[in-house]
């Protein structure tokens, strides 16, 4: 056997899982949760990024020697991101730069090796957000493979650890950090706190030197990518393992100064890098980005956090379940110090997450917070797999399996907006659980419009329609000449009564057209016409927007009931024709 294959073997054999791990995400993706184009998302996600194309492409990070409201040019693209807040005179970032630190190798791979065919950069052209999906893709890799070395200094069998990566990676919401909105921070923490966990480990089994420098280091990239992670600290009692280890890991520092000045040291090396760029968007080193968003430590949301139909735990990622159980179990084998220790550490986190004053953080997929610390979760869930009993184990596997497979559906869902970011409730939760189909796209993001600003140019009074299974269309059509002023009609809105049945896949098409052109089409099943809930007789409504359309030839407004599947009455239908009202200020 020649030296380079062996080389290969030996490489294969140290990172083998890994890879094929982030491979066979690339084929979930490619074949069930579906590809996309953008990467960088809005808001967040952007923020993060957005240190990247403000310092290297539009060089206007510094702004400290120019005021808003004596240079706004200089704040001209830097308002249009939607990511900075105001601070005294200035705008800053409100997102830290860490994500940005660990993207910088890949932004500027691209930077440099990209035709720009005449074209500036702006950092957010379709190479950038490839890049940045094959950066969170390497962090993920590094993430799980230091997963793997932890969870080796625990004795935890290979099969078991192999497991143990699936399941971050596919049963778990990384499935959509790590591609859909690859561009925030949460695979980067990851990775940065499952070596953090790692060193730490190592530092005491061994108290030395190079692992406290690694430990401050981590620590400041920690805080410099989320600063609310500086939390990880209140897992060194668990990492310890034991109230020796940690107390003599605690001694040797302090005991030690020249130690505690080159930690302190190794921390703010790293953490100085996000003072610099405050510094150089406001003129000082210390800024509270976030201006008025905070904690309500008065009010945690601590129920909601963890198991609310909005944004629970473990409702979204149900296989930590097991982690808990591996926490119980702990206790059961008399290991008191670790589990106390670990739930000391997730009751304190928990709470901190449960009191930030939007504690369902926003538009988002699961409790993402808690993503960032799957190493510490998966440490108690491999030892309970180690544990138990076979029977325990064949429960567990095929338990978390069915946990895989819920989550690649909802990660599914929430890409095509069957689940919503913000308002899942119990009634919509199971209305739409597991459901895929075309009919079901973005069925509760529902957008109503003001109807005081509106007024009606015109009403149609229909009546009732049925329709049988298999019919194939009712048709109607309408002569814009014989609406009112319908040049300045921008709603269609029709109203009508029904049956919320989630099997109906009938669909409502309104179309606008003159003997040339066709002004507008859009079509929406009739389950989108719910009001307010679901499940119900009851009324619904749906406005279908556009451009006031003004031609000379003659224009006919067609709205075509058609493919239902289930015979199904609609009562009381109404079409409206809606134009804005003219201001009189």
């Amino acid at each position: 056997m020649n030296k380079p294959f062996q080389i290969a073997l030996q490489f294969i054999k140290i990172i083998g899982a890994e890879l094929g791990i982030i491979l066979l995400f690339l084929v979930v993706i490619d074949n069930y949760i579906g590809e996309t184009e953008e990467h960088i998302g809005f808001a967040d996600g952007m923020g993060y990024f957005e240190y990247l194309p403000s310092t290297f492409i539009r060089h206007d990070i510094n702004r400290k020697d120019f005021k808003l409201e004596e240079n706004p040019s200089v704040y001209a693209n830097v308002q249009t991101v939607g990511v900075y807040n105001y601070y005294n005179d200035y705008t800053v970032n409100k997102y830290p730069c860490g994500t940005a630190i660990l993207q910088s190798p890949f932004f500027f791979y691209t930077y440099f090796t990209t035709k720009r065919d005449g074209t500036a950069h702006d950092g957010y052209q379709v190479s950038f957000q490839k890049t940045i999906l094959f950066s969170t893709l390497f962090y993920l890799f590094l993430g799980l493979f230091f997963l793997k070395k932890i969870l080796l200094l625990y004795q935890i069998n290979k099969a078991t650890i192999v497991f143990s990566q699936l399941l971050i990676v596919l049963a778990t919401p990384i499935s959509h950090y790590a591609h859909i909105e690859a561009s925030m921070s949460h695979v980067y923490s990851f990775f940065a706190i499952s070596v953090f966990v790692y060193v730490t480990i190592l530092y005491f089994k061994e108290v030395k030197l190079k692992y406290f420098i690694l430990m401050s280091l981590l620590l400041g990239l920690i805080f410099t990518i989320r600063q609310v992670n500086i939390l990880v600290v209140l897992s060194l009692p668990f990492l310890a393992g034991s109230f020796s280890s940690l107390k003599t890991g605690f001694l040797h520092v302090f005991q030690n100064p020249k130690w505690l000045l080159l930690g302190i040291v190794a921390f703010f090396s790293i953490v100085s890098v996000q003072l610099l760029f405050w510094h150089l968007q406001t003129g000082e080193l210390i800024v509270y980005s976030y201006q008025n968003e905070g904690f309500n430590f008065f009010r945690p949301e601590f129920l909601n956090i963890l198991f609310s139909y909005k944004k629970g735990l473990f409702l979204y990622t149900p296989v930590l379940f097991f982690s808990v159980i591996g926490v119980i179990y702990l206790f059961v084998q008399k290991k008191t110090w670790l589990a106390l220790t670990w739930l000391f550490f997730f009751i304190v986190i928990t709470y901190v997450f449960s009191s930030w004053h939007a504690w369902w953080y926003g538009g988002s997929f699961g409790s993402r917070p808690f993503i960032d610390f799957y190493a510490l979760f998966f440490i108690t869930f491999a030892l309970l797999l180690k544990e138990v009993k076979l029977f325990g184990k064949v429960i567990i596997i095929v338990v978390s399996v069915l946990f895989l497979f819920v989550n690649i559906i909802q990660s599914y869902q929430y890409k095509e907006y069957i689940l919503h970011s913000v308002t899942m409730d119990k009634e919509k939760y199971w209305t739409v659980f597991l459901k895929t189909e075309q009919r079901f796209n973005g069925l509760i993001w529902k957008e109503y419009i003001d109807e005081a600003a509106f007024k009606v140019n015109g009403e149609v009074n229909i009546g009732d329609l049925s329709i049988e299974k298999d019919q194939n269309e009712v048709f109607l059509s309408f002569e814009a000449s014989k609406i009112p002023n319908f040049e300045t009609v921008s709603i269609v809105q029709i109203e009508l009564e029904n049956d919320f049945k989630d099997e109906n896949d009938s669909r409502i098409l309104v179309s606008i057209d003159d003997s040339s052109s066709n002004y507008f089409w859009h079509e929406r099943s009739v389950l989108h016409y719910y009001q307010e809930s679901l499940n119900k007789w009851h009324l619904g409504k749906f406005n279908y927007k556009f451009t006031p359309v003004n031609s000379e030839n003659k224009i006919v407004v067609t709205i075509l009931l058609s493919k239902a599947n289930i015979d199904f009455e609609l009562k009381n239908v109404k079409i409206r024709f809606l134009s804005k009202k003219v201001s009189t200020n």
